[in-house]
């Protein structure tokens, strides 16, 4: 058992700051979650507003609002 799950035992939530995509792309956050007892991420607001901004997200929200409009389609509401 490491530190972190020690904590968690303990009723304490470990989460991580500064939050990069790559973790989610990569696998890595689930490692984190998974085998080191992280429990939450957080982000700095300014920081997602300009990964926004900077079109960094931009094929992740077209692939999702194509997905949403094909379910909605597929359930009978337009």
């Amino acid at each position: 058992m490491n530190l972190l799950q020690s904590l968690r035992r303990w009723g304490r939530s470990v989460w991580l700051d500064d939050f990069e995509r790559s973790w989610t792309i990569g696998g890595q956050l689930q490692r984190y979650i998974d085998n080191g007892g992280i429990r939450g991420v957080l982000s700095n607001f300014q920081s997602l507003q300009a990964a926004i901004e900077g079109k960094k997200y931009d094929r992740d929200f077209n692939v999702y609002s194509c997905c949403t409009w094909l379910l909605n389609l597929l359930r009978g509401h337009r």
